[in-house]
């Protein structure tokens, strides 16, 4: 009874409203892609919606509670309920043998570390929840069948003494099955995820990473033992490197200066080319990889394979985590990348131990040679040779996700590559979207100068939000324009000088019902183009005239263009011109009269 009196039915029955499915293609088709807005599920995408009924509790129908310490959240977890969590920091929480069970923040939660397992827990959701304190792991989990991680930021701020503490931020090892993870953000770790704990862990995990902005990691993004992985519309950015803000000095200038390495199996005193990567395909995985963007990735898409596989492909350079013992199956299709960013080209280095170059030795390409073969294969780059190509294993021997029951709601539409550029870092990751409406419609005021054209400096434009409105999302700013959003009065300014023209759309985010959208342009004042004017000066003219000012060529010989026919007057006379589509260079000039020359000279245009 002493549980019963802290149901909040009545008071949260507007908390987890159910969205729409999928994707709404929404507003206005630019000339890159749509703008698309995400909508949101009681029902998750992909393979936590697989191999069982996954069933929500929806409040108003099961009890619902409200938690605002560690002591309330240990003693209102439980099966067949929701839990509301306010706004603070909390412990460790352990999920086992629970079914039917919601976590969801309102705002600012962050949870020390979660824990999720068992054999007989199911159908859990995590929801708008952060994990950015963990010691060792920040979110395990070793058990339970169809889990849905849903915009959570899991990460830890890459300052510890050794990359490998703390450890995996995100670890699915063991035996839990039907997993996705959708719309996180997943940042700041050295070593982000396993699929797998080791070669022995061969559980069939079914696992779908969909949506999730993977920013600032070095790997494991995710490493992949067994099972069938499925990555769809995620954003990779800064992986697979890791830029020198976000990891200490001595670990970038370890990577950067690629040491040489003896991994225990056959690599003796090799160099090691950036080891760090996106997505491994590893010991008997089955993977697919759809339509993602990779954004100053070294590494995005790698298949662990054997030692003569290898070098066949990259040649004699250390592949990361390289194992000898292969995937079942990899297959990429619609991704892309952007390496524009990446410090350096791949370096070539030699595979003995001196430090020397060989530097006499460079094929037409300006790879250096090592004694007897390359340390990397040329062909196996991007044409940027910043970045190394995605890789496939056996594509046809990869599995089919439509082939599962379940897995793509209805009327289902893949993001492009592009529009995951756009779209995902926008909406990924925890406080980025309103999971409790207030019960109020968004409102969104539409400037008066919203539109501004033949501007150099555009005069501010000001927005203001409210009812149920939580923020602003913005969309196509023309270059040279930012932003700066007030929440206390619940305004965005838009100022700056653009570089380009352009239209930009605002639209809000939260509240009941429909989002609302102002579009506006902007287009830049048209360069004023310099006239320089081109001066001849006839002086000591002793004969007033009809004459003719002529344009020759250098030699004098070749007409170009009658500069002027008419009287000219004795004395000194300047006459100017616009050189108009006359080359720059030197001319002859002459004042005739009829074929006879008066006066002459030479003139530049510059």
């Amino acid at each position: 009874m002493k549980e019963m009196g802290f149901l909040l039915e009545k008071k949260f029955s507007f908390y987890f409203k159910a969205f729409s499915v999928g994707i709404l293609l929404f507003l206005l088709s630019l000339s890159a892609f749509s703008i698309t807005r995400p909508t949101f599920s009681d029902t998750p995408f992909g393979f936590a919606n697989v191999g069982g009924t996954f069933s929500i509790p929806t409040c108003g129908s099961t009890p619902t509670y409200y938690v605002t310490s560690d002591a309330q959240m240990t003693s209102y977890l439980g099966s067949n309920r929701i839990l509301i969590v306010a706004a603070g920091q909390y412990s460790s929480v352990t999920i086992s043998g629970l079914t039917n069970l919601s976590i969801i923040g309102e705002s600012g939660v962050d949870i020390k570390n979660i824990s999720i397992k068992g054999s007989s827990t199911q159908n859990i959701l995590l929801r708008n929840i952060s994990i950015t304190r963990y010691p060792t792991d920040g979110l395990s989990i070793t058990g339970g069948k169809n889990i849905w991680i849903d915009h959570c930021t899991i990460g830890y701020i890459v300052t510890a003494p050794t990359r490998d503490t703390p450890d995996g931020a995100m670890d699915i090892t063991s035996g839990p099955d039907y997993i996705t993870v959708s719309w996180c953000l997943l940042r700041d770790a050295w070593k982000f995820g396993l699929l797998g704990s080791s070669d022995t862990d061969s559980s069939d995990r079914h696992f779908t990473s969909y949506c999730n902005y993977i920013y600032n990691t070095f790997q494991r993004t995710p490493r992949i033992r067994y099972g069938h992985t499925h990555i769809l519309n995620c954003m990779y950015e800064n992986s697979g490197w890791c830029r020198p803000t976000s990891i200490t000095a001595s670990e970038f200038t370890w990577q950067e200066t690629a040491g040489y390495a003896d991994d225990g199996e056959y690599l003796k005193n090799h160099r090691v080319v950036c080891i760090g990567y996106g997505v491994m395909a590893a010991y008997n995985a089955n993977v697919v990889v759809d339509s993602c963007f990779f954004y100053d990735v070294r590494w995005p898409i790698v298949a662990s394979r054997d030692q003569a596989s290898f070098m066949s492909i990259y040649g004699d350079l250390q592949s990361p985590d390289i194992n000898n013992k292969t995937p079942i199956a990899l297959r990429q299709t619609g991704n892309e990348y952007d390496d524009s960013g990446l410090l350096a080209t791949m370096r070539v280095k030699t595979d003995t131990v001196s430090s020397t170059l060989c530097s006499t030795e460079v094929d037409s390409l300006g790879y250096q040679y090592a004694p007897g073969r390359y340390i990397i294969n040329p062909t196996a780059l991007n044409p940027s040779k910043k970045s190394i190509k995605f890789d496939e294993y056996n594509p046809s021997g990869a599995f089919d996700p439509a082939s599962y029951s379940g897995y793509y709601p209805s009327g289902f539409t893949v993001m492009t590559a592009q529009e995951v550029r756009t779209m995902i870092p926008q909406y990924a990751g925890a406080d980025k979207v309103q999971f409790c409406p207030s019960g109020a419609a968004p409102t969104l005021t539409t400037p008066t100068n919203k539109d501004q054209t033949e501007v150099t400096t555009i005069t501010n434009i000001v927005f203001t939000w409210g009812g149920g409105t939580m923020d602003l999302k913005v969309f196509n700013l023309p270059s040279g324009l930012t932003i700066t959003k007030d929440t206390t009065n619940k305004t965005l300014t838009i100022s700056g000088t653009p570089t380009a023209s352009g239209t930009y759309t605002i639209m809000t985010e939260g509240g009941t019902g429909s989002s609302v959208s102002v579009s506006g342009s902007i287009t830049v004042k048209s360069a004023i183009n310099c006239v320089s004017m081109v001066k001849i000066a006839i002086n000591n003219l002793t004969t007033a005239g009809k004459y003719k000012l002529v344009l020759f060529d250098t030699s004098g010989t070749t007409e170009i263009q009658t500069l002027v026919n008419g009287s000219f007057v004795t004395g000194d006379t300047e006459f100017s011109f616009i050189p108009g589509t006359l080359s720059s260079g030197s001319y002859t000039y002459k004042l005739l009269s009829d074929a006879t020359v008066v006066k002459s000279g030479t003139i530049s245009i510059p």
